[in-house]
């Protein structure tokens, strides 16, 4: 029918790279007035879900709702505000919920993943394919987020997804990095069939016009899809005259 595939090996078709969702509201946005992808629900896990409701009602079926608690850094934060946070967001029809603990306590994340049907996700700190295939066994994460360069390379992350698919979980990739590292995690993410989602930076403190600078075009997102380059290699073509402006021949850089 002509429709592209999302999920051919040589890295064309359509994928989805921050769909337009609420996941990280800043202060001053419009999120209500003009909905924007990359928004962050609350901030650092300690504001009340109820404050929340308003953004649910406002935004209704044209986007998804990603909450993210990274993990949890409010000292005070128990397993109970946890539980309690999660149970709030499942009522407000949140896709899922990041993080929501600490990632050493996987009890505590195994006892919030089993108390609700909204998914648990979480792990874009963790290193090698065992830790993350932990996470699976013991039921304390539903949706596990491998960070491209942290997990330990494209080979390893390939092994999480492969992990992630034996127990029928979504593996979603994670960057927080330059334009070139997106597009390396674009095409993992179209090589494997559980990937549907592509976290990365595109907010106030990194904008995308600023990620993509390294490349002679930017990555293109419309609807929250993106066209994977389908050019010789990754598919794209370096900025030069932004590489020339950042190269040193000093042999240490002087920070």
């Amino acid at each position: 029918d002509g429709a592209e595939d999302p999920h051919l090996l040589d890295g064309s078709g359509l994928h989805r790279l921050d769909r337009p969702a609420v996941d990280q509201v800043w202060p001053g946005s419009d999120v209500v007035g003009g909905v924007e992808p990359g928004f962050q629900l609350g901030e650092h896990g300690d504001q009340e879900v109820g404050e929340d409701i308003d953004l649910g009602d406002a935004v209704g079926d044209r986007l998804e709702i990603m909450a993210d608690a990274n993990q949890a850094q409010n000292p005070d934060w128990t397993r109970a505000d946890a539980l309690r946070a999660a149970r709030g967001l499942q009522e407000l029809g949140a896709s899922w919920l990041e993080e929501p603990l600490a990632m050493h306590d996987a009890e505590g994340l195994a006892t919030v993943a089993g108390a609700v049907d909204m998914p648990i996700a979480g792990a874009e700190n963790e290193y090698g394919m065992p830790r993350y295939a932990e996470f699976l066994k013991r039921g304390a994460l539903d949706i596990l987020q491998p960070d491209l360069e942290g997990c330990g390379g494209l080979l390893e992350w390939r092994k999480i997804a492969a992990v992630c698919e034996a127990y029928r979980a979504p593996c979603l990739g994670h960057v927080w990095n330059n334009g070139l590292v997106v597009v390396v995690a674009l095409h993992a993410s179209c090589s494997v069939p559980n990937a549907p989602y592509l976290e990365v930076t595109d907010d106030p403190f990194w904008p995308a016009r600023e990620r993509d600078l390294i490349m002679a075009e930017p990555l293109r997102v419309t609807d929250g899809m993106v066209q994977v380059p389908t050019g010789p290699g990754w598919g794209i073509e370096l900025n030069w005259d932004v590489v020339r402006a950042h190269t040193t021949s000093e042999a240490v850089v002087r920070i």
